[in-house]
């Protein structure tokens, strides 16, 4: 039986790779439990290097993946787990020239103890079915950069055939009188597991509740769909809204570029 740790880790390392791995041009393989998904964009929001739980790579292999990612030119963002974000692994990622520039709580919550709550502003939250509500998605979580990252944008125009024809992802739009204001992403490991990712709202529209009741209606979503488990990694902002919720902090991911 997985432990929350690996059901959150085997989560984040399916959803960097998922929609890569359907478009062309995109690269994505795996080394002696290192994966690398390089999206061919200049942003590290996409081009990810993820250490697996199961991990357990040698100095040697470090440095052919990180050879790889200063030969592509693009910047990349290394993740690890509190598991694999050994002393060692560590000391060696410095001595490649990395080195860590944050870190997040690695959350969950069993659904079966969730209790789904109606809320009328529901009725202003939609599914993204076509290309230009896509756009609206990918905008809004644009707009969280100052100024807007463009890349984010052109990430999701190269995606969209993937995305709009996989059944199991389920992107969130919040309308806040007619005008796109937070988003949120579902994202499934299986029948039983599903993570939540980019919850974004804009600056203009913070402080309404908006953020929360979009959260609430994912939840009852997954509830409802059968899953068990919900995950997500946390800001520090979100944290204790997130708690609020019933998630419970199970480990820490930590972020490591290069200089």
């Amino acid at each position: 039986m997985s432990t929350p740790e690996q059901l959150l880790d085997d989560n984040f390392n399916r959803h960097i790779q998922a929609l890569a791995a359907q478009t062309a041009g995109m690269d994505v393989w795996t080394n002696d439990g290192i994966t690398v998904v390089n999206a061919q964009l200049p942003s590290d929001t996409f081009n990810i290097v993820h250490f697996q739980n199961t991990s357990q790579a040698s100095f040697d292999t470090l440095k052919t993946v990180v050879a790889y990612t200063k030969e592509s030119g693009l910047p990349f963002c290394f993740w690890l787990s509190e598991t694999t974000a050994t002393e060692t692994t560590r000391r060696h990622l410095q001595e490649l020239g990395a080195f860590c520039v944050g870190s997040d709580p690695g959350m969950i919550l069993a659904l079966d103890a969730y209790r789904p709550i109606g809320d009328s502003n529901h009725t202003a939250i939609r599914v993204v079915k076509t290309q230009d509500e896509l756009a609206e998605f990918a905008s809004i979580i644009a707009r969280n950069w100052t100024p807007p990252d463009q890349q984010v944008e052109i990430y999701y125009q190269r995606v969209a055939p993937a995305l709009l024809n996989s059944p199991q992802n389920v992107f969130l739009v919040y309308d806040w009188e007619g005008q796109p204001a937070s988003v949120l992403e579902l994202f499934p490991s299986d029948s039983k597991t599903v993570g939540i990712y980019s919850l974004a709202t804009l600056r203009a529209f913070r402080g309404k509740g908006i953020g929360t009741a979009l959260m609430r209606h994912a939840l009852n979503y997954a509830k409802q769909a059968g899953y068990k488990t919900a995950l997500l990694q946390s800001s520090e902002d979100g944290f204790r809204i997130y708690q609020k919720f019933g998630f419970r902090a199970v480990t820490t991911y930590h972020e490591y570029r290069l200089a």
